[in-house]
């Protein structure tokens, strides 16, 4: 999964960096799952965007990748409004 989430946040970086926001991944970054990279890649930057956007300056944004026996969970979280969201479980 790592090299799909660089994918989806590689657009965003530059927003990002004039927020002075903080994007950190963490958990099960080289979990491997069978998925559709490029749909997956543009499901989890819609949700970064939007984070970014609703995000404050110096923001923080956490990817958390959580693998299970049976599924594998992706939370996006902005530490301003403290919502996570759910987008990916194989």
């Amino acid at each position: 999964l790592k090299e799909t989430l660089e994918i989806s946040v590689s657009s965003l970086l530059e927003s990002i960096k004039n927020k002075k926001q903080n994007l950190t991944f963490t958990g099960d970054l080289e979990a491997e799952v069978s998925h559709d990279r490029e749909w997956l890649a543009e499901a989890i930057s819609n949700i970064v965007k939007n984070a970014v956007e609703h995000t404050g300056e110096g923001g923080k944004i956490n990817i958390d990748v959580h693998k299970g026996p049976l599924i594998t969970k992706i939370y996006i979280k902005d530490f301003i409004r403290e919502k996570a969201a759910v987008i990916l479980q194989v």
